[in-house]
C-alpha cells in the first residue's frame, strides 16, 4: 500500500473553511511546520489559537515542528555544492538543513507513525506549494520514504506532488539534494512516477 501524507498552506482561510478542508481528506493529524507559527493577519493561526481548537473539536491532533521542519535556515559550508542548483538562498538553506541528522530524524519518526486510520497534513502559512518549502521537504519524502505527497491548494482542490526537476537521489548518502551537475550522481527514476 503507497503512504501519503497531505501538505496545506493556511493562506488568508477563516478558520471553518481550513477545516473543512481537513475533513474533506480525513486529515486528523496535523503537523505545523512553520518556523515562527504566528500571524498578525490571521491570528486564528497562531500556535496556541490553531491548538485550541483542535483540542475543541477533538478530531483533529496538532504537534508542532517548526522548530526543525521550519524554513528560514542558515546556509551550511558543509554542504556547499550539494544544493547549489536552488537559486534561491533560502531554498538552498533549507535543502542543506535537510542533510543534518536531526531533520532526517525527525522525518524518520514521522512516517513511522503513519497509520491506515488516519491522514497527516504537514501545514505552513503560504497557499502555492511551489513558493513554500514544503515543496523541498515533499521532494525528501518522495525521495527517500517513497511517500506519495499531495498539496492541498486554496479552494480545497489537490496536485500530486512534483519533484523539483534537479532534486536528485544520493546513494552514498542516502538523501535527497539538487546539484548543478547531473552527470556526477545518479538519479532513481522509479520514485518520479507518484
Amino acid at each position: 500500500m503507497v503512504q501519503f501524507i497531505y501538505t496545506i498552506g493556511h493562506s488568508s482561510h477563516d478558520i471553518e473553511t481550513f477545516f473543512s478542508h481537513l475533513k474533506r481528506y480525513n486529515i486528523t493529524d496535523i503537523i505545523d511546520i512553520r518556523r515562527s507559527p504566528r500571524s498578525s493577519r490571521f491570528p486564528h493561526f497562531n500556535r496556541e489559537q490553531i491548538e485550541s481548537e483542535c483540542l475543541a473539536r477533538s478530531s483533529f491532533n496538532y504537534s508542532f515542528y517548526g522548530d526543525i521542519l521550519g524554513a528560514r535556515r542558515r546556509r551550511r559550508q558543509s554542504f556547499d555544492q550539494l544544493n547549489n542548483a536552488l537559486v534561491d538562498p533560502d531554498a538552498r538553506s533549507y535543502a542543506d538543513h535537510m542533510q543534518t541528522i536531526e531533520f532526517q530524524q525527525i522525518i524518520s519518526q514521522l512516517i513511522s507513525n503513519l497509520s491506515s486510520s488516519s491522514a497527516l497534513v504537514l501545514m505552513c502559512s503560504e497557499n502555492n506549494p511551489e513558493f513554500c518549502h514544503r515543496s523541498l521537504l515533499a521532494d525528501y519524502l518522495t525521495l527517500i520514504h517513497r511517500i506519495q505527497v499531495i498539496h492541498i491548494l486554496f479552494h480545497g482542490e489537490t496536485c500530486n506532488h512534483q519533484l523539483h526537476v534537479h532534486a536528485t537521489f544520493h546513494h552514498e548518502y542516502q538523501t535527497c539534494i539538487y546539484p548543478n551537475d547531473f552527470e556526477t550522481t545518479t538519479i532513481d527514476e522509479s520514485v518520479r512516477s507518484f
